[in-house]
């Protein structure tokens, strides 16, 4: 893993929008431009060194000085949303990105259509790490509700 020197020295990154943009002549790209691009999964990359990175990755390098964590992810589990707000260590079964974006009805990662109920099922996790928030009559209401949970849970988790 690239240290956080070297990376400062190729690279500026802006926390609140959580690109990357070169400080250092690269190719034929010009200063300042953008860096990374999306993959097939929807994780941003960016090759630094001849060494392709994922670009949440060189965030945490980048602003903590340290070694990546095991589990790091986007707390809104949109994978290409890399700004510093939404980098967490993820806990135990609470990662929401593991769930591919277009499974999902609502157009919200943890906000699920029940048809028989006609209401929106709230819930963090995946799979057997799944635990549910509440069951909402507005799809606002219920992504709200799921965003106040996991800044509780950000916050709950360091």
């Amino acid at each position: 893993m690239i240290t956080q020197e070297r990376l400062k020295e190729l690279v500026k990154y802006d926390p609140t929008t959580g690109v990357f943009t070169a400080t250092v002549r690269r190719g034929g790209y010009p200063l300042g431009t953008a860096l990374g691009s999306k993959g097939a999964k929807g994780y941003v990359y960016t090759v630094l060194d001849g060494v392709q990175y994922k670009t949440q990755y060189l965030a945490w390098v980048y602003m903590k000085g340290t070694s990546v964590p095991e589990g790091l992810g986007h707390i809104n589990g949109i994978r290409h949303d890399n700004r510093w707000e939404n980098i967490a260590i993820m806990l135990e079964g609470s990662s929401v990105t593991t769930r591919p974006f277009r499974e999902l009805v609502s157009g919200c990662y943890g906000v699920r259509w029940q048809r028989e109920t006609r209401d929106w099922y709230v819930y963090v996790g995946f799979g057997e790490g799944e635990r549910g928030i509440g069951v909402f009559k507005s799809k606002a209401a219920g992504v709200e509700a799921r965003a106040d949970e996991l800044k509780r849970m950000k916050i709950k988790g360091k």
